[in-house]
């Protein structure tokens, strides 16, 4: 059965139900997905000029949301793309618009659909920028999704992301070979951090960002940061914490071991690997801690600003 069989036998329910919500471009859709190849869009005579054959076919609609005559063209949009795509590793990015913000995004789509690509694409240009990733600036390919695959209101963006990760991955390689570490069991992953820490019994953590991902994955971990030898000395003296990590500040006591600038030698991180390996009661700790941080920060954000947001639009609209 064609779905524009199924939205012409149940329209006049869809109307009772949701027709006070559709904007224009969604009516546009809608009638151009049920009037495609009918009568609706016209007809085209064809013949044969060798024979006597003639028939007769109705015209497409040519909406870009029809699923019945856009495949073509979806397929050369696709082809296009691969001929873009350069000899290194891609990640798949993407970026989700919270739950109780998707109330304006139905009242405002073209407002926030721009918004939430131009804010994704900018997060990841500074993340870019910064030398612990790549240092410099990247493409990237964005594709709009509104609709999850239960189809309900889901907006978000994924964007397509070329990384030079090769090279970090030769450097790991070379310096495993030269300490004897061909035959370790080791798993290099790239891009799949957050199925790592899922799986992992414990963590080596090196940056801010990725504490904060160990926290709510709680994932038990030790800390270890290394700057430049003039960056951690002006840290030192101009910022006065007992804590550096993330999850320590957020609890105001030390729950993650940290290990800082000449004591991150790789003797000193295996050692405390090895005891919270052995340290069950330590792990533990860790896990209860880093749940309440994770009630900590669910502080309903999205919601306030939401209902905030709908207040002034609400009232502009009065």
């Amino acid at each position: 059965m064609e779905l524009a069989s199924i939205a012409q036998r149940y329209l006049a329910r869809f109307k009772l139900n949701y027709g006070k919500t559709l904007s224009p471009d969604q009516w546009s859709a809608l009638n151009a997905i049920i009037g495609c190849r009918t009568p609706q869009y016209g007809q085209i005579s064809l013949e044969c000029g060798a024979c006597s054959w003639q028939s007769t076919r109705y015209q497409s609609c040519g909406h870009r949301s029809c699923n019945q005559c856009q495949n073509h063209s979806t397929t050369q949009w696709l082809e296009r793309q691969t001929a873009k795509l350069l000899p290194v590793e891609y990640f798949m990015v993407t970026f989700t618009l919270p739950e109780p913000l998707r109330k304006i995004a139905r009242r405002q789509q073209k407002v926030i659909y721009q918004l939430l690509f131009q804010t994704a694409a900018a997060a990841l240009q500074e993340l870019a920028q910064d030398p612990r990733f790549v240092g410099g600036q990247i493409g990237m390919v964005g594709v709009l999704h509104t609709w999850g695959r239960d189809l309900s209101y889901h907006p978000h963006v994924h964007f397509l992301v070329p990384v030079s990760s090769r090279g970090n991955r030769e450097i790991f390689e070379a310096a495993l070979r030269l300490h004897g570490g061909d035959d370790l069991s080791l798993t290099m992953l790239f891009g799949h951090s957050h199925d790592a820490l899922a799986a992992a019994d414990l963590a080596l953590v090196t940056g801010a960002t990725a504490s904060l991902e160990a926290v709510l994955f709680k994932t038990p971990m030790i800390l270890a940061f290394r700057r430049a030898t003039l960056t951690g000395w002006l840290a030192r003296r101009m910022l006065d914490v007992p804590h550096v990590g993330l999850p320590n500040m957020l609890m105001g006591a030390r729950v993650v071991p940290e290990f800082h600038q000449q004591h991150t030698t790789p003797w000193a991180l295996s050692g405390a690997l090895m005891e919270l390996t052995r340290d069950t009661q330590a792990r533990r700790r860790q896990t209860e801690c880093f749940q309440d941080i994770h009630l900590m920060l669910r502080q309903d954000s999205a919601v306030k600003a939401s209902d905030a947001v709908l207040g002034v639009l609400d009232g502009v609209a009065r």
